[in-house]
């Protein structure tokens, strides 16, 4: 079987691969399922089949692309790009949606991380919903993403965050919505998020990982996952490439290391 690939960033998940089927759900992102082949949609109480659908934050739907090829996006709805795909999603009509992303391919396996994050961008600006600029960041943001960094997996607060930055907290949050698309509090739990899979992915349990980066427990890092993605950790976890957005690099517990062999890991 071909495996999958996932890319994961700050407020935008990508997946490549074999299409499946998904049980009526709903999450906190926003979601476009893209097929090679039409797959099976329900969505506002009605079933169709559609080569794409675009779904907003929190409404329950379920679809069935087990017979294609397919690229899901899920983003963060309080990102600035998320905001802008919740609005298309919810001005557009299935025909409409078909016709903006007639001739849209599914990328190859082989594609680099960077290369599919910018596939991402193409698909979203055939719905009119136009990327951030690739700009740098002020000192005080970037001081601020420090912060962050050094303080988990504690709790990052605003307060102090804003004092390391020299700004005012209502101020930093202004400044992070600008320069980085996302509000301080969405940032951190997207940054634990990330922390998660991180470590995971560097030979850790799940309980392991849920200590690391700043949840109270497995169960507690389940609900994160599972109200952001709509997916389990254990499920989502094994294929997941981590990509910097740019100004700035995902956390990462650079001094985590496995504390033992893989035979006597916990069962994740």
């Amino acid at each position: 079987m071909t495996l999958p690939r996932v890319f994961l960033s700050h407020g935008v998940v990508l997946y490549l691969g074999a299409g499946f089927a998904a049980d009526a759900h709903s999450h906190h992102a926003v979601q476009l399922v893209l097929g090679h082949d039409e797959l099976m949609i329900e969505l506002d109480g009605r079933r169709r089949r559609s080569r794409a659908v675009l779904v907003p934050a929190n409404v329950r739907h379920a679809f069935d692309a087990s017979n294609t090829t397919i690229a899901l996006m899920l983003f963060e709805r309080h990102l600035a790009r998320g905001i802008a795909t919740e609005r298309a999603a919810k001005g557009s009509d299935p025909r409409s949606l078909e016709a903006a992303l007639a001739g849209v391919t599914i990328p190859s396996r082989g594609i680099s991380a960077s290369t599919a994050m910018k596939w991402c961008d193409d698909v979203l600006s055939r719905l009119g919903v136009v990327a951030l600029s690739a700009r740098g960041l002020t000192r005080a943001t970037r001081d601020a993403i420090a912060y962050v960094d050094k303080a988990l997996p504690g709790t990052p607060r605003l307060a102090d965050a804003a004092a390391i930055a020299g700004l005012s907290p209502s101020r930093l949050t202004h400044r992070f919505t600008a320069e980085l698309g996302i509000p301080f509090r969405r940032f951190v739990v997207w940054s634990r998020l990330l922390r998660a899979v991180d470590v995971s992915r560097r030979g850790a349990s799940l309980t392991e990982a849920a200590v690391e980066s700043g949840f109270s427990d497995v169960a507690h890092l389940s609900r994160a996952f599972r109200a952001t993605f709509g997916l389990t950790p254990s499920s989502f976890l094994p294929w997941v490439e981590l990509v910097a957005s740019p100004g700035w690099v995902p956390a990462q517990a650079s001094s985590w290391r496995p504390e033992r062999s893989s035979a006597s890991r916990p069962a994740r």
